[in-house]
């Protein structure tokens, strides 16, 4: 049962927690003072619930006194804004690919039934806390962590407001890249495909950083193909010959098409 909410520094903590987001102990007691014993006294007494070691949601509960749900958001929230050591610009994790292409209003993927997929990229060398991986959330949460980039680019991250609190997503130019790294393994070509034909209006500088960052071979000639294929014109305003291209031809998948020019499979063209 709660207690009566006469506690200044409870006060103070349940008006700064952010509605729906994770705080971490370790934050919690580093950055804002509140003692251990304190936080599990605030636990006991229903105030906060433990998600995991280590992590607290604030306790919110519907009219009917059910406990509300708790979104995969809330969790990278934590990851992103409470991190020790953290860098504002640029997240240990991040919400990518597919996921940041929805967000972004680019929704060419077929919702089947149950939890949703939400694709996390992770740095090289982050370890996602315990309490994020085993946490059941209202999605699946799939957690990868290529270099991708030789360089952080913050420029390439966009805010997704949550209402109480923002998370950190990659714009369309990153997001279709990361995409493009999970080809043919976790993404189709074809969804590939698909995606590209709605990103007309990408940033001819933005594509270009990344491309110059970029260190997969694959994933900077599958974008340039899939734009070629699809008649982008900013694709004209990329100068190609700044490009470390590598050598040889990449065959993805079987029973492709293939572009002559970048060397790489694609999807086949309607009639072709």
């Amino acid at each position: 049962m709660l207690a009566i909410l006469n506690d200044s520094k409870l006060i103070r903590l349940m008006r700064m927690w952010p509605e729906g987001a994770v705080l971490t102990s370790e934050w919690l007691i580093h950055d804002m003072g509140y003692s251990k014993g304190l936080l599990q006294q605030y636990h006991r007494s229903g105030w906060i619930e433990l998600i995991g070691k280590g992590a607290y949601r604030r306790t919110q509960t519907d009219d009917k006194g059910h406990t509300l749900p708790l979104s995969w958001p809330g969790g990278v929230y934590a990851l992103q804004a409470l991190s020790s050591g953290r860098n504002k610009d640029t997240p240990p994790a991040h919400v990518a690919a597919r996921t940041a292409l929805e967000l972004g209003g680019f929704s060419h993927f077929l919702k089947l039934s149950g939890k949703e997929t939400v694709w996390l990229f992770a740095e090289p060398g982050y370890r996602v806390p315990t309490w994020f991986r085993k946490y059941d959330w209202d999605a699946k949460i799939q957690i990868y962590s290529p270099k991708l980039f030789s360089k952080s680019l913050p420029q390439t991250f966009s805010q997704k407001d949550r209402g109480a609190f923002v998370t950190l997503i990659s714009c369309p130019e990153r997001a279709v890249m990361e995409l493009l790294e999970l080809c043919p393994k976790y993404e189709s070509l074809d969804h590939a495909k698909l995606v590209m034909e709605s990103l007309a209006t990408l940033r001819p500088k933005v594509v270009a950083d990344l491309l110059q960052s970029c260190t997969s071979v694959k994933v900077k000639r599958l974008l340039l193909a899939l734009a070629d294929l699809c008649n982008h014109a900013w694709l004209a305003e990329i100068d190609t010959a700044k490009l470390d291209l590598g050598a040889g031809k990449r065959i993805l998948e079987p029973d492709r098409a293939f572009h002559v020019k970048y060397q790489i499979s694609v999807p086949r063209m309607e009639g072709g």
